[in-house]
C-alpha cells in the first residue's frame, strides 16, 4: 500500500511538472506567436508611414512646382519654358534682361526714397 501511496505520489508529481512543463511551453509559444504578431504590425505601420510620408512629399513637390511657376509667370510675364525649349544663351539673355530690370527698379526706388526724404527734412 505504501509503494502504491508512493508510485500515486510521484506520478502526481511528474504530472504536475509536465503540467507545468506544458504551460510554460505554450506560454513560450503564444508570446513567440505575440511577438511575431507585433514585429508584423510594427513593419505594417512602418511601411504605411512610409508610403504616407512620401505621398505627402510627392503633393507638397507638386506644390512647390506650381508655386515656382506661379513666380515665374509673375517676374517674367511668361510661363516658365519646358527644358526642351531651353539654352544656355536663352538663359544667359533672361537673366540679362532680368538684371537690367532689378536695377531700374532698384533705381527708382532709391530715387523715390531720396525725394520722400528730401520732402520730410526740414528748411534751415
Amino acid at each position: 500500500m505504501r509503494t502504491l501511496a508512493l508510485v500515486i505520489s510521484c506520478w502526481t508529481g511528474a504530472h504536475a511538472s509536465l503540467q507545468k512543463s506544458f504551460a510554460l511551453s505554450s506560454a513560450e509559444a503564444l508570446s513567440a506567436k505575440e511577438a511575431e504578431r507585433c514585429e508584423l504590425s510594427r513593419e505594417q505601420k512602418w511601411q504605411e508611414a512610409n508610403e504616407l510620408r512620401a505621398a505627402q512629399l510627392q503633393s507638397s513637390s507638386k506644390t512647390q512646382e506650381k508655386r515656382l511657376g506661379d513666380l515665374h509667370l509673375q517676374l517674367m510675364g511668361k510661363e516658365r519654358p519646358t527644358e526642351e525649349e531651353l539654352n544656355l544663351d536663352q538663359l544667359g539673355a533672361a537673366l540679362q534682361r532680368r538684371q537690367a530690370d532689378i536695377d531700374h527698379l532698384l533705381q527708382a526706388t532709391e530715387a523715390a526714397i531720396a525725394r520722400k526724404k528730401a520732402a520730410f527734412v526740414p528748411a534751415q
